[in-house]
């Protein structure tokens, strides 16, 4: 799950990307109806986030998703705030911010027109760190360990 990414959507959005690493990158994704905070305590205007379903990196679920982003070769908005990303996980382990997706190396496309969308994506250096996961090694530093609690022996 580390080196393929593959996601939809359903739900209002508007945006198309291409990246290869955040330096060559290019796009706008908008997703969500309204920004949070418009609107009164007593009638939120916000609508329904878009539904989501795939894999970020390492994490997968279904969520639903608030994503303003602007991609330029080297620049993008997507750990900025108040226009990063918004997750209301519903199932899985889904990071609910866009600080912790692993983007900035990775290679693929996104698109969303109207009601559907679908993101694809490849990281390449993740395929080095599982192989060498292969022979005990961690060179991402990512791998949590699994079995015993890492102290005395069980």
């Amino acid at each position: 799950m580390d080196t393929v990414g593959l996601r939809v959507a359903a739900g209002a959005g508007l945006g198309i990307y291409v990246r290869a690493t955040e330096y060559v990158q290019l796009g706008f994704m908008v997703r969500g109806p309204v920004p949070e905070g418009v609107g009164t305590p007593e009638h939120d205007t916000r609508g329904v986030p878009v539904f989501m379903f795939g894999t970020i990196g390492r994490y997968g679920g279904a969520w639903f998703d608030e994503h303003d982003e602007i991609m330029l070769p080297g620049f993008s908005t997507r750990e900025e705030r108040p226009t990063g990303i918004r997750r209301e996980v519903i199932a899985g382990a889904v990071p609910e911010d866009g600080a912790a997706d692993g983007w900035r190396g990775s290679f693929g496309a996104g698109f969303h027109a109207l009601l559907i969308g679908v993101e694809a994506e490849v990281r390449p250096l993740e395929l080095l760190d599982f192989l060498a996961g292969l022979f005990g090694y961690d060179p991402s530093s990512d791998d949590v360990p699994v079995g015993g609690t890492g102290g005395e022996a069980d």
